[in-house]
C-alpha cells in the first residue's frame, strides 16, 4: 500500500501537466519569402493555472517575428483557452519549415516549462521568368481517399503492449519506484533553485521574505511529510529543532523570526540582511535535497 501510494504521488505531477494542452498550426498553406505569415498558438488549461507564452524576446529560428495579435481568454467547464497569433516571417528557402515553441505554465507557485508540437510548413517557391511553353494547370478535381484502419491490428498491439508494460512493473518495479522517486526530488530541487532567484528579484521587503519563507516551509514539508507554513512561530521552532536533514537550524529560525518583526511589529528591515543569507540558505537547501536522493538511493 505504501508503495502504491507513493506511485500516485510521483505520477500526480504528470496528471497535472496534462490537462494542459497546446496546439500550434499553420494559417496559410505555404510561406513565401519575406512575407508575413501566420501561425496560431493556443493552450487549453485548467482554470488556476497561468499561462506564459512566447513574447518577442523569444529566438523564433529559422523565422523572425513579425507582430502578433492576442484573443481573450475564453472559458468552459472548468478549463480556459488563450490564443495568439503569430505572424512570422522567412528568410530561408528550404522546401519544409519548421518551428516549435515553447510556453510555461505556472501552478501554486510551480513553474512547469513545455514545448509545443512542431508545426510544418512548405516554402513557396515563385516562377518570375514565363514563356509560351510553360504549362497552365486549367482544371482540378480533387478526390478523397478513405482511410479505414485496421482495428484488430490495433487492438492487437495494444494487448501486447499492455502486457509487454505490466511485465516490465512486475519485475522492475523496486527499480522503477526508485528512478521515479529520484526524479522527482530532482525535479523539486531545481524548481526551488529557479524560485528562489526570482524571489530575491523583488524589490519589496515584504513579499520578498514573505515568499522566500514560504517557499523553503514547502520544500521542508514535503521532505518531511508536514506543512510548516501553518505552525506558529515557537511550534516551528521545536519542529525545525527535531528535523533530521537540517544542520544550520538558527538559519531558518532568524527568517522566521524576521517575518515577525516585519509583518507584526512594523520593523524597518534593510533588504542587505536578506540577501546575505541567501547563498547560505540555498546551500543548506541543498543539503536537504542530497540527503534525501542518498536515502533513496541506498
Amino acid at each position: 500500500m505504501k508503495n502504491f501510494l507513493i506511485f500516485i504521488l510521483v505520477l500526480i505531477p504528470i496528471f497535472l501537466q496534462a490537462q494542459v494542452q497546446s496546439k500550434i498550426t499553420w494559417l496559410s498553406d505555404s510561406i513565401a519569402l519575406g512575407y508575413p505569415t501566420p501561425l496560431s498558438y493556443s493552450i487549453r488549461y485548467p482554470i488556476g493555472y497561468t499561462i506564459i507564452f512566447p513574447d518577442s524576446t523569444k529566438d523564433f529560428v529559422p523565422f523572425e517575428l513579425h507582430s502578433k495579435k492576442y484573443f481573450l481568454t475564453q472559458i468552459e467547464d472548468n478549463y480556459a483557452k488563450d490564443s495568439v497569433i503569430y505572424y512570422l516571417t522567412s528568410f530561408q528557402i528550404d522546401s519544409i519549415q519548421k518551428i516549435q515553441l515553447p510556453y510555461s505554465y505556472v501552478f501554486r507557485l510551480d513553474t512547469t516549462h513545455l514545448k509545443s508540437d512542431v508545426a510544418s510548413i512548405p516554402f513557396q517557391r515563385k516562377v518570375f521568368d514565363f514563356s509560351d511553353k510553360t504549362p497552365y494547370l486549367i482544371h482540378t478535381e480533387l478526390y478523397k481517399v478513405p482511410i479505414e484502419p485496421d482495428y484488430a491490428l490495433w487492438f492487437g498491439l495494444t494487448l501486447i503492449s499492455l502486457f509487454l508494460i505490466s511485465l516490465v512493473i512486475i519485475f522492475f518495479r523496486k527499480k522503477i519506484m526508485k528512478w521515479l522517486i529520484l526524479r522527482k526530488i530532482q525535479y523539486e530541487w531545481k524548481t526551488i533553485q529557479n524560485q528562489l532567484d526570482l524571489i530575491f528579484e523583488k524589490s519589496d521587503v515584504k513579499n520578498l521574505i514573505y515568499e522566500l519563507n514560504q517557499l523553503w516551509k514547502n520544500y521542508l514539508g514535503v521532505q518531511n511529510s508536514v506543512q510548516p507554513a501553518s505552525l506558529t512561530l515557537k511550534e516551528f521552532q521545536i519542529w525545525i529543532e527535531n528535523f533530521p536533514l537540517l544542520e544550520n537550524k538558527q538559519l531558518f529560525i532568524e527568517l522566521c523570526q524576521l517575518e515577525d518583526r516585519i509583518f507584526y511589529a512594523s520593523e524597518k528591515i534593510d533588504k542587505q540582511i536578506i540577501f546575505e543569507k541567501k547563498e547560505t540558505l540555498k546551500l543548506e537547501l541543498q543539503k536537504v535535497y542530497l540527503k534525501k536522493r542518498k536515502e533513496i538511493s541506498i
